[in-house]
């Protein structure tokens, strides 16, 4: 029995290696080419292929440009300015709800 404890280790040692490969590869196959974390379906470079083969209309490849690019891209403020806070800046004051004194 000792002699085949080593074998025996080996084997369930192997067979786990073997095993996560193979979720790693159904993970892959399943999510799309990286899966780790927020993966989006398409990239640009993929959405121009597809419209270049006539797979999507304009409108389409407009559409799914757009919600690409708004994943990557900040919402810009609410007041329209863009000034880059500064140590020393005071913070934000909270929004105002309802009407505001005059």
């Amino acid at each position: 029995m000792t002699t085949q404890l080593p074998i025996l280790f080996g084997a369930v040692i192997a067979a786990t290696f073997v095993g996560v490969g193979l979720i790693m590869l159904a993970r892959r196959h399943f999510l799309g080419k990286d899966a780790h974390g927020d993966i989006l379906p398409f990239t640009l470079q993929d959405l121009r292929e597809m419209h270049a083969r006539g797979e999507i209309t304009s409108v389409e490849f407009e559409s799914m440009r757009a919600a690409i690019i708004g994943t990557y891209r900040a919402p810009p403020p609410a007041d329209g300015q863009r000034k880059t806070p500064e140590f020393g800046d005071p913070p934000n004051p909270p929004p105002t709800v309802g009407p505001t004194p005059d």
